[in-house]
């Protein structure tokens, strides 16, 4: 990313320039207030852990516009325009794109009125416009859940593939420990946008019940549970959260809430029309034995 922003400095336009120059400058720079972008869950923006919360923070098209940057950090505007207003002319689109843009600034500077309060940053550390692009840009006063998500779930499968467990597993509690709510939730009407928010939920979940795997395996099975009905709040069908909740109550030796665990699982099961899996039925007999005293 560094090289990017010596190359922009360098070779791009007369804004892209002065913006990469500052942005190198306030990398080299004491540390400034932090700014913290969350979207595993409400679209919410922190300034040194005090929420915002003003009038341009409220807009929809503000935060879809900040979402975007976060899941497409090289945003053409043509394709911002396309997506945000896709009934309008480009003329139109183009205006209400500057419009939203103004907005954002006083969401990432915290303010309401556009003036940067004393002491605040400007957002020009962190968002970089040009005439045909915006870009959210990877910077030390800058956290974006959605980018740590990643860079955990990337170290977990590099721990797994050593076979370093403490790694692997420290890596899935802080992927996990990201969920907040539905992700991208701002997104969701954006139908282009649909492959990535089902992969950020994917992701997410698969985290939550991998770490709740391994938990189980260290004999942890209250934290299991939790991570079940976690995964299951999301996905009432998954078949494998619905296993790990059985798992767990069969660990704590609740076999009433065991039972009660299969038979919620069975009724999701048989509500779309499947059957339990050979993992899933070796469980279901262990409940069965037990309460035959076999």
């Amino acid at each position: 990313m560094l090289a990017e922003l010596h190359w922009q400095r360098e070779h791009g336009d007369d804004m892209v320039q002065a913006a990469a120059a500052q942005l190198l400058d306030s990398a080299d720079a004491p540390p400034g207030q932090r700014v913290r972008i969350e979207v595993l869950g409400p679209t919410r923006v922190f300034i040194d852990d005090q929420a915002v919360d003003n009038a341009a923070s409220r807009r929809i098209r503000v935060r879809q516009l900040l979402s975007l940057l976060v899941v497409e950090p090289n945003l053409r505007r043509d394709r911002a325009m396309t997506l945000l207003w896709p009934e309008l002319d480009q003329t139109a689109a183009s205006r209400n794109l500057r419009v939203t843009l103004t907005y954002l600034r006083q969401v990432l500077r915290g303010s309401a009125d556009g003036d940067t309060p004393p002491g605040h940053a400007p957002d020009e550390r962190f968002l970089i416009v040009d005439s045909s692009s915006m870009r959210l840009v990877p910077h030390p006063g800058l956290d974006v859940d959605l980018w740590q998500l990643d860079a955990h779930q990337s170290a977990s499968a590099q721990a797994w593939a050593v076979g370093d467990q403490r790694a692997h597993a420290s890596a899935l509690a802080a992927a996990a420990g990201l969920w907040r709510g539905e992700p991208l939730v701002d997104l969701e009407d954006l139908d282009e946008l649909s492959g990535e928010v089902t992969r950020v939920r994917t992701s997410l979940v698969d985290s939550t019940l991998t770490l709740g795997e391994v938990r189980l395996s260290e004999g942890r099975a209250a934290d299991s549970v939790r991570s079940a009905q976690a995964a299951l709040a999301a996905d009432a069908y998954n078949e494998r959260a619905h296993r790990l909740a059985i798992a767990a109550q069969i660990q704590l030796g609740d076999h009433a809430a065991a039972s009660a665990a299969a038979r919620r699982m069975m009724q999701a099961l048989s509500e779309v029309g499947a059957v339990p899996a050979d993992t899933t039925k070796i469980l279901l007999r262990r409940i069965a034995s037990v309460r035959t005293g076999r």
